[in-house]
């Protein structure tokens, strides 16, 4: 059953010129998001802005909590908002199609985030409303945690997986749309 979740062989997901147009903008945008690495260019793209408004509410969302959590709640909150939308396109609608787009987010989050936590030792990133360095996340959670030595380390590992999740939802999406091209085919002949 999970398989025919994740890999569906025809159905929603029915072959599009629009998705084939958009899978190649997510290729060229993968691309530019690879050449980036870890610098201030991904703060200039236009996704920085709806993600930093998640990385915002997550520390709102989590402030009941103890520091630690309500410090790393911001990232916490850009990351799990692409997996919300990954489980429900998944699980409640049945569209692997709008998942693998919600997985391409997720990896391009923590591409995003990634610069952050690299940032942690030299506290040298604009905050949010002017705050002071002393607000900076991932520079406080690395201090807490005494391995604030290790930020670019932890920094190029995050980029690195988020590139991975982005090349694993283009090739996710390329077969499905594949099957269902092909799929189409053969209800036609």
């Amino acid at each position: 059953m999970f398989k025919d979740i994740l890999f569906p062989s025809q159905g929603k997901d029915s072959y599009s010129l629009i998705r084939v147009i958009f899978w190649i903008f997510l290729i060229y945008y993968s691309l530019r998001f690879f050449s980036f690495g870890i610098n201030t260019a991904v703060m200039n793209d236009f996704l920085h802005g709806p993600n930093l408004i998640f990385h915002e509410a997550g520390t709102v969302i989590f402030s009941p909590f103890w520091d630690f959590i309500v410090i790393l709640g911001g990232s916490l909150g850009q990351c799990l908002i692409p997996i919300i939308v990954i489980y429900t396109f998944l699980f409640k609608e049945r569209n692997p199609f709008g998942a693998s787009i919600g997985l391409w987010w997720l990896g391009q989050n923590l591409t995003d985030v990634a610069l952050y936590i690299s940032d942690a030792s030299a506290r040298s990133l604009p905050l949010i409303g002017g705050m002071s360095e002393e607000a900076h996340d991932w520079g406080n959670l690395l201090t807490m945690t005494g391995l604030l030595r290790y930020d670019f380390t932890f920094g190029i590992i995050t980029h690195y997986i988020g590139m991975i999740l982005m090349i694993l939802a283009l090739i996710w999406w390329y077969y499905i749309h594949t099957n269902a091209y092909i799929g189409s085919g053969e209800k036609q002949s």
